[in-house]
């Protein structure tokens, strides 16, 4: 049984890891593709973790090896690195016992559900399959890929669109509604790999 507070933790856990990760880079440097992080979005999570709970996640799980160059834990807070470049930071403050009840969320907890029939299950429920990687003539750049002899080339991100293929029927017929990250073996975007070097390199 998975109780609310366990969920709580998870949640947390969640935070730490985004706080940690964005904090590494500076905004403008995670990704091409991606947009610059939304920090101000977290501060609707202040006072919802303890100074105790993020300090055993963050050295136990987080940064076992150290994370003093980008977070700074006070007593009341913590001080985060959002942009090395333009030395900006955001402050966590943490919470007293028991912590602030944390925002509402899209999903729900397993004990708010419907009940479900048995012979459909997942009822209700909405699952989205994501097979990992391209495949077909992308395998090989992606290094996602082997060949033994003159056999064909086992190509990981073709195993993860067969695997998903033949799962998305099982689900359905246990009641749940099934959507695809992608369909096609093909990238998403016609940009290729030094299309992002030449556009950082301008910028």
């Amino acid at each position: 049984m998975i109780i609310e507070r366990e969920v709580q933790m998870v949640r947390c856990v969640l935070l730490l890891f985004a706080l940690f990760n964005l904090g590494r880079l500076s905004a403008a440097e995670i990704s091409p593709l991606a947009d610059k992080p939304r920090w101000p979005t977290l501060e609707r999570y202040q006072e919802t973790i303890t100074r105790d709970d993020f300090t055993r996640l963050l050295q136990n799980v987080y940064a076992t090896r150290g994370s003093d160059d980008l977070i700074q834990i006070n007593e009341d807070s913590a001080r985060i690195m959002e942009d090395v470049a333009a030395q900006t930071f955001l402050t966590l403050q943490f919470a007293k016992e028991p912590p602030r009840k944390l925002p509402a969320h899209y999903w729900r907890c397993i004990d708010k559900l419907q009940r479900a029939s048995a012979k459909q299950p997942l009822s209700g429920l909405n699952v989205t399959l994501d097979p990992g990687h391209l495949g077909g003539r992308w395998a090989k750049m992606e290094e996602r890929w082997f060949q033994v002899d003159d056999k064909p080339p086992v190509e990981e991100g073709e195993l993860t669109g067969r695997v998903a293929k033949i799962l998305a029927p099982k689900l359905r017929a246990l009641g749940a509604q099934v959507s695809f990250a992608r369909r096609h073996d093909r990238p998403t975007t016609p940009l290729r790999p030094d299309d992002f070097g030449k556009s950082r390199g301008k910028s």
